[in-house]
């Protein structure tokens, strides 16, 4: 059963009960010959890189942060690792010809605190100025490959492959979660009304604000601007009576799923701890290929009824 859960969530049709993508459980063949015919193709093919991982470019050892952060705390950062990856950048230039060298592949981080107490431990975020952040979540929203337009599914999707292209960037983002029987209203939603869903996920990354350092999540699939985590969850338990039932909790950029009842040392456990699992990038991109297909496909019955 449970590597039936697993393999179900990964198709954004059920909640995991396991947090470690382990390859014997992603890649097993007899669940597999249980699929429908698309399915099966999506999972052989993500598991031609089950067990296979890519290093983070923005290793969480390497952040250099000067403490951990609570909202609203004055701005205080270590701004060495930036400048030393600025070094590295210049360092990188030859003075004859002014053309990069490969020390430019890497990206340079921004300044980052550290959050503590989230489910898998303390993790590093970065910092943003808020014009930063305005500019960065229009560039999100506009981005067709997200399929904002399309919620009703993909949020896991969503958030892993922003936190990649984040982490190009130079940011390192946490994950948000929200466990509960919402029913979230949103325009988007192809009934024009609102969207069921057993959890929901999206990137959180630190700004400095008025108040000092504050967390905002990243989620134009129900928002026009970046939110903070109170308006966030708000939103998403406005219509769930067991308000008190929800699980909502910060993760790192790596989790790929809700943590359930996951321990704290089984979650660092994880083969994919602190580096990125090839084959939930795969199943992440195959997800979001086929929500941009149906919604090309629900725009064009809209046209023609």
């Amino acid at each position: 059963m449970r590597k039936l859960l697993f393999i179900l969530f990964c198709l954004g049709l059920y909640g995991s009960q396991s947090s470690a993508t382990d390859p014997a459980i992603l890649c097993d063949e007899e669940v597999i010959s249980n699929l429908n015919p698309y399915k099966q193709d999506l999972m052989n093919e993500a598991c031609k890189f089950a067990g296979q991982y890519q290093e983070s470019i923005l290793p969480d050892k390497s952040a250099t942060p000067t403490g951990q952060v609570r909202e609203g705390q004055p701005a205080s950062y270590n701004y060495q690792e930036f400048l030393n990856s600025l070094n590295k950048v210049t360092n990188g230039f030859n003075k004859k010809d002014c053309k990069p060298q490969s020390a430019l592949t890497a990206p340079i981080p921004y300044p980052t605190v550290i959050i503590k107490n989230t489910a898998v431990g303390e993790i590093p975020v970065s910092v943003l100025e808020e014009n930063q952040i305005q500019q960065l979540f229009k560039e999100l929203s506009q981005d067709p490959q997200y399929s904002f337009k399309s919620p009703e599914e993909g949020c896991w999707a969503r958030a892993q492959i922003m936190a990649q292209e984040l982490e190009k960037k130079g940011l390192r983002v946490g994950k948000m979660f929200v466990e509960a029987d919402l029913n979230v209203d949103t325009k988007e939603a192809l009934n024009g009304k609102n969207v069921h869903w057993s959890y929901h996920v999206a990137p959180v990354v630190a700004v400095n604000g008025k108040n000092g350092i504050e967390m905002r999540v990243l989620d134009p699939s129900l928002f026009t601007e970046p939110v903070s985590n109170k308006v966030w969850v708000d939103k998403l338990l406005l219509h769930t009576k067991a308000k008190n039932r929800a699980e909502i909790y910060v993760t790192d950029r790596f989790v790929f799923e809700p943590v359930r009842d996951n321990t704290l040392s089984s979650l660092n456990d994880d083969p994919a701890h602190g580096r990125w699992h090839k084959a939930e990038t795969v199943l992440a991109q195959q997800e979001l290929a086929r929500l941009r297909s149906d919604y090309e496909d629900h725009v064009e019955w809209k046209q023609k009824k």
